[in-house]
């Protein structure tokens, strides 16, 4: 799907809005789409612009922003070829996946800085530390989900947020880091490894 052609001026619109949150994902419509919660939870988290980025249906939260009320709270900018340079820019990274492995929009995030809201599915939570890099919903919780926003969102955390986000991703994430892990996973099997020859 083509970027929309309002692409730029809703960017402006959202930034201009002095907070916002994004999300890397607009996934096809499903039986409950993951997206639709963080529409859901903007009635409920006073000032937050969400901003979406990404393929697929996007029909499903446009109507139900406009049923919500909270059209002019709700960007969805399609695919762009360089997402990621907005990801600094945003206050938190919203990511109400339901299954999927690690995703890589997660590590970029904590290298960035930002805060991760995420569901509380293993391959999000075990990138997640609860309180200091972000905070875990149960999956498809409209509530739980508002909840963790909330908290995310509070000035008072943001600046250790971000810090341990940034600490994170230089302890656990960095190509040398997991490279030395996988160096020593491997020192660690190889004499359970059958010889050959």
């Amino acid at each position: 799907m083509p970027p929309a052609k309002s692409t730029g001026s809703q960017l402006e619109r959202a930034l201009a809005s002095g907070r916002f949150v994004i999300t890397a994902e607009v996934t096809p419509p499903v039986s409950c789409d993951p997206q639709e919660l963080l529409v859901k939870a903007l009635p409920l988290v006073d000032g937050v612009t969400a901003v979406f980025i990404g393929d697929g249906d996007t029909a499903p939260l446009r109507a139900l922003a406009a049923d919500l009320r909270v059209t002019g709270r709700v960007h969805v900018l399609g695919r762009l070829a360089d997402a990621s340079r907005y990801l600094p820019l945003a206050d938190v990274l919203v990511l109400p996946s339901m299954n999927e492995g690690l995703p890589i929009v997660v590590l970029e995030a904590l290298r960035a800085g930002v805060p991760v809201v995420g569901s509380a599915i293993p391959e999000i939570a075990e990138a997640v530390d609860e309180g200091r890099t972000g905070f875990l919903f149960a999956p498809a919780d409209a509530v739980e989900l508002t909840a963790a926003l909330g908290k995310a969102m509070v000035a008072a955390r943001r600046a250790s947020l971000r810090m341990h986000a940034r600490q994170r991703f230089e302890t656990q994430y960095r190509a040398e880091r997991m490279i030395a892990d996988y160096d020593r996973l491997y020192a660690e099997l190889r004499p359970a490894m059958p010889a050959h020859g």
